[in-house]
């Protein structure tokens, strides 16, 4: 039983706006299915965190995945995902 739920996921979506600001970078993915590897449930929307940092997100509005990192200048995690797969994204 998950108590207090609804109390800590706002919370969290406090924190989540709280961080994005001038350290965010947003790109969209060269390939649409390249990112495909590492979805959940592969439903129209989805949005998964597969390193801390960096957030996958797929829509039906979007044809392209967008990818988001928070703070590149000193998250090691948000930069060996753009190390790995920069080759990949283009800026928004």
């Amino acid at each position: 039983m998950e108590i207090n739920y609804n109390k800590t996921l706002h919370i969290f979506e406090q924190i989540k706006q709280q961080f994005n600001g001038p350290e965010t970078t947003i790109f969209s993915a060269i390939n649409p299915s390249f990112f495909g590897f590492l979805r959940i449930t592969h439903s129209t929307e989805e949005r998964v965190e597969p390193m801390p940092g960096v957030v996958i997100e797929w829509s039906a509005s979007h044809r392209l995945p967008i990818i988001t990192l928070d703070s590149v200048k000193v998250n090691e995690d948000s930069q060996l995902f753009l190390q790995i797969y920069g080759d990949q994204l283009v800026e928004i």
